[in-house]
């Protein structure tokens, strides 16, 4: 507990603090605090196994002792002669039994809140009621008056518990933001470097007149063409032959393509003659028709010299009169 205390002081004198809280020290017993705390107020003493006060020293401005969920029993006649400004003690979840256990705070002239749940006592019958008759100072039990009333007063302090919670965890919020406002300024200076660098690059191939996408290009570009010129020499470069060949092969070779050469133009001839008799022949077609056409206008200008034939005869029967064998009509 000694050493709780020293980190607690955090290089202040003990008259100098106001609260302390030594929650979770086990100790049977206090120790480690003097008369020294002077001015001391609050004091937390949560679950630290202590069974006795005894060792609680002398703290004339204290008004506030926390002391639950520990071991006491009994004893609490210090607090009467040790802490006379004391208004608010809890004692929940330790092991009083009896309600003889608290006489000793029926002298005390400032106790006004009392907490004991979790103790056996409280699951007496009319406990509240027996409590409240044997301290008559006594303004709050478990947070609730003689009337069963909810206290303001204690609501009150642990309203101003949460929100001292509050402005610490605010506190740790704005270290977090100001974490991350480095985090970001140390990524913005990184990207600023960045782009220094480009700048002084681009302004280096500026004053040189080149373009950097231009040359990246044109060196592929040449690299490729280089490629494809070593590939073209490759596949035209003749390959030297390992055969052998015999005198007078080549001259004979060269006549035969020259025969062949002179059968194709032949037969290109005859394929321009058979078009030509095609030619011909279909024109032969057209005077074919042509004669027919004669013809039929030879038929009927016979047809047409009948009829002036039979009109002719027609005309002469006229002229010579009447036929003798016909009746006459009167």
């Amino acid at each position: 507990m000694e050493d709780r205390i020293k980190q607690e002081l955090r290089g202040k004198a003990p008259s100098e603090i106001t609260e302390l809280n030594l929650d979770g020290v086990r100790s049977n017993a206090v120790s480690g605090l003097t008369d020294k705390f002077s001015s001391l107020k609050s004091l937390s003493l949560n679950s630290c196994y202590l069974t006795s006060l005894d060792a609680l020293p002398h703290l004339p401005e204290l008004t506030k002792l926390i002391l639950s969920d520990n071991r006491i029993s009994g004893g609490l006649d210090v607090l009467v002669t040790n802490c006379p400004k004391l208004a608010r003690l809890q004692l929940s979840g330790n092991r009083i039994k009896s309600i003889e256990s608290l006489l000793a705070l029926k002298e005390h002239p400032s106790l006004k809140s009392l907490d004991l749940e979790g103790n056996a006592l409280a699951n007496e019958d009319d406990y509240k009621i027996t409590v409240f008759g044997y301290l008559p100072n006594l303004e709050s039990l478990d947070g609730y008056d003689a009337q069963d009333n909810e206290c303001e007063n204690d609501s009150d302090d642990d309203d101003e518990g949460d929100e001292n919670d509050e402005e610490e965890g605010g506190d740790d919020d704005e270290d977090d933001i100001e974490g991350d406002n480095d985090d970001d300024d140390d990524e913005n200076a990184q990207y600023d470097e960045n782009d220094d660098e480009d700048n002084e690059g681009d302004d280096q191939r500026q004053a040189t007149g080149e373009r950097p996408d231009d040359n990246d290009e044109d060196d592929e570009d040449d690299e490729d063409e280089d490629d494809d010129d070593d590939g073209d020499e490759d596949e035209g470069a003749p390959k030297p032959s390992t055969e052998e060949v015999p005198e007078g092969s080549g001259d004979d070779n060269d006549d035969d393509d020259g025969e062949d050469d002179n059968d194709d133009e032949n037969e290109g001839d005859d394929d321009d003659d058979d078009v030509n008799d095609d030619d011909v022949n279909d024109d032969d077609d057209v005077n074919d028709d042509d004669d027919v056409n004669d013809d039929d206008d030879d038929v009927n200008d016979d047809d047409d010299d009948v009829n002036d034939d039979d009109d002719d005869d027609a005309r002469a029967d006229d002229d010579d009169g009447p036929d003798p064998k016909r009746p006459r009509l009167d």
